[in-house]
């Protein structure tokens, strides 16, 4: 994948490079740079191919940038980010923060331009084409307060939804306990996951995944992306640094009165308050309305009897 990105960025819109002079740039042959670019071609970068005149992007492909990423961020947020790395490819953001050894407190994040293997809620898969969406994870290993740790997914969530509308004037919405929804449609998702005890030194690993360039059809839900919303500027190292930034600002306060308005600013972007819902766990579904959030973060729905229910984000799915 290396060699791949490599390639990928010599190749430009403006004018054709002959495989001669991409493989002596490259120092390999000039068969493997006709295989790379097939297997660019392959994870759905568009190249123009004439013989005689070699190779031709049909429209930029801007990767993510590690360094500018790093430099967009504020100084007192850089000085909690003690690693950020961009890889070409990896089964999935999440897994390789779980795997990682971290100390020290600080934040830790890892982006892609490709998963294999990326994971949704509930053990389903979030995938998306080569370069054209943002997939990344935010991991801290050490004490945080149980209202941050209870209510993460939905603070990254408020997180996120400012770093949108900062990026690119759009209002988004929230679906407990974690999409990112424009007029009904998904834009993203977070999946929040937590190794070890949340009264002693917890990894928290908050995983996001947003339609930028590309949206995939086919689900049982309509998808939006931010090009199919009209956003023209598609920067999406803008955007990581932008969302990495009101994450960290996010989680800097765990007092309880910060997570308390951290709840209230969800509450103001909650796009289920008193519609039809229908709550399902394992073969068990309950239709209801629901009724907001309680100060944990948990859903509140009143069931067909007028009785109020409190969910938990780990026990039950939510369809509308």
């Amino acid at each position: 994948m290396d060699q791949l990105l490599k390639l990928l960025s010599l190749l430009s819109v403006d004018h054709y490079q002959s495989g001669q002079v991409l493989a002596d740039q490259l120092n390999v042959s000039r068969a493997s740079i006709s295989a790379w670019v097939a297997k660019l071609i392959e994870l759905g970068i568009d190249i123009n191919s004439i013989k005689g005149k070699g190779y031709r992007l049909v429209e930029p492909v801007n990767l993510l940038d590690k360094s500018r990423a790093v430099s967009l961020l504020p100084a007192r947020v850089k000085a909690e980010v003690s690693h950020l790395d961009v890889c070409g490819e990896t089964r999935s953001t999440n897994d390789d923060a779980l795997e990682k050894t971290m100390q020290g407190q600080s934040w830790h994040i890892y982006a892609t331009e490709l998963q294999s293997h990326g994971k949704g809620r509930r053990g389903k898969a979030w995938q998306s084409p080569f370069a054209k969406n943002l997939m990344f994870s935010m991991a801290r290993k050490g004490p945080l307060s149980s209202d941050l740790l209870y209510s993460a997914s939905l603070i990254v969530g408020v997180a996120v939804a400012r770093a949108i509308r900062q990026y690119s004037h759009i209002e988004v919405g929230l679906k407990w306990p974690n999409d990112i929804y424009v007029n009904r449609k998904k834009l993203g998702g977070i999946l929040c996951e937590m190794q070890g005890n949340p009264q002693d030194d917890p990894l928290l690993v908050a995983g996001v995944g947003l339609n930028v360039g590309y949206n995939p059809d086919g689900l049982d839900y309509e998808t939006c992306s931010l090009a199919s919303l009209g956003v023209n500027q598609r920067d999406r190292t803008e955007l990581l640094a932008a969302i990495v930034n009101e994450t960290i600002d996010a989680f800097s306060d765990g007092s309880v009165l910060n997570v308390a308005s951290l709840l209230d600013e969800w509450r103001s972007l909650d796009i289920m308050l008193d519609r039809p819902i229908k709550m399902i766990r394992g073969d068990l579904v309950v239709n209801g309305v629901a009724k907001g959030i309680d100060n944990k973060g948990q859903l509140l729905m009143q069931d067909e009897e007028g009785h109020l229910k409190v969910l938990n984000g780990g026990e039950v799915s939510i369809r509308w």
